[in-house]
């Protein structure tokens, strides 16, 4: 199969934010936040008005901070590099994922993908466990199917996930 792919800012957002919400350590923290707040309620009035309001400053830091910072992180890493969102052209097939622009070219054979995992949006096929190649759906036009065949016909069935 092959196809283009021109990525919006909103897809590296989506990446960004999958990836980050994909690792426990956000999730202790939402967990964190959430017990901040559990305990600001409860101690109101029982302990200082400093401590209470400390323990929701707390929560809120935690549960704006981390989706905050992941798409400022997003964004920022655009304006730096903003040839990630020149289109790329596509190929997978049997042997891996071959993406290309212009005259360059980066293959990717089966072995070497460490995880494929589909979104609502979109599909992260992983070259390791941080970076991944971003296809939205609407670039694969119904060959995700296709696509689902081809990994689990070369990859452990754990490691795909669409």
């Amino acid at each position: 199969m092959e196809f283009d792919v021109t990525l919006t800012e909103q897809d590296m957002v989506r990446f960004n934010l999958y990836h980050t919400y994909s690792k426990f350590s956000s999730w202790f923290a939402m967990a964190v936040a959430v017990f901040a707040f559990f305990v600001a309620i409860w101690s109101y009035g029982r302990v200082s008005t400093t401590l209470t309001v400390i323990y929701f400053l707390v929560g809120g830091f935690v549960l704006i901070y981390i989706p905050g910072n992941t798409v400022l992180a997003a964004r920022h890493r655009i304006r730096l590099m903003p040839e990630v969102l020149e289109p790329l052209h596509y190929k997978i097939d049997e042997t891996g994922v071959t993406v290309s622009k212009n005259e360059d070219s980066a293959s990717l054979t089966w072995d070497q993908v460490f995880k494929v995992v589909g979104v609502k949006t979109a599909v992260y096929i992983y070259s390791n466990r941080i970076h991944a190649y971003v296809i939205p759906k609407t670039a694969l036009s119904g060959q995700e199917e296709a696509l689902k065949n081809l990994a689990l016909a070369h990859m452990e069935p754990r490691r795909v996930k669409l």
